[in-house]
């Protein structure tokens, strides 16, 4: 359509132009009736090579509307793509930290009770640093991607800004609102 428009404009400017220059080397006399169906004629198309050249430029300012729009889905699409990854890695890292957490603290070195047979021990041992490992590198690659833990404290106001609810718990403390 903007190559159909710019055609016609083209066209309309040298007609429009070669009626200047031949109503300009004939002088012009007030009896003469063609003199006066020219200039209508030329005022005609003045002012559709006028509306032409405006439809023109609002097809590019539309243009690049659609461009700026595009260019912001883009974005958006992008952020969301993040969004979602970031939002299933969150449910590993929760379960390796359970796991963490399952191993008993006095298991959780080399250096534990001798009642236990030696090779439970190494194996547990084992099992605690691979997943420790683990949820290392997953928090490392979150953090690469601007996600942090967060982990606050007892009693701390809650804050939407930075954490999220995800259930509540009642407690024996008195909270108010």
């Amino acid at each position: 359509m903007n190559q159909k428009l710019l055609e016609l404009l083209r066209k309309l400017e040298t007609e429009a132009d070669l009626k200047n220059k031949v109503s300009e080397k004939e002088p012009k006399t007030e009896a003469d009736p063609n003199v006066k169906v020219s200039e209508k004629e030329s005022n005609s198309k003045d002012s559709e090579i006028a509306m032409l050249k405006d439809k023109h430029l609002r097809c590019l300012a539309e243009l690049e509307n659609q461009r700026e729009i595009s260019r912001r889905e883009v974005e958006m699409a992008a952020q969301f793509a993040i969004h979602k990854f970031a939002k299933d890695i969150l449910s590993a890292v929760d379960n390796l930290e359970l796991a963490l957490k399952s191993v008993p603290p006095e298991l959780q070195t080399e250096s534990a009770t001798p009642t236990d047979s030696a090779s439970a021990i190494s194996k547990l041992v084992t099992l605690y640093k691979g997943v420790y490992l683990t949820e290392s590198e997953l928090l490392n690659t979150l953090k690469r991607h601007g996600i942090e833990k967060i982990e606050p404290k007892l009693g701390e106001k809650f804050d939407p800004k930075i954490h999220e609810a995800l259930y509540q718990a009642t407690t024996s403390s008195s909270w108010s609102r």
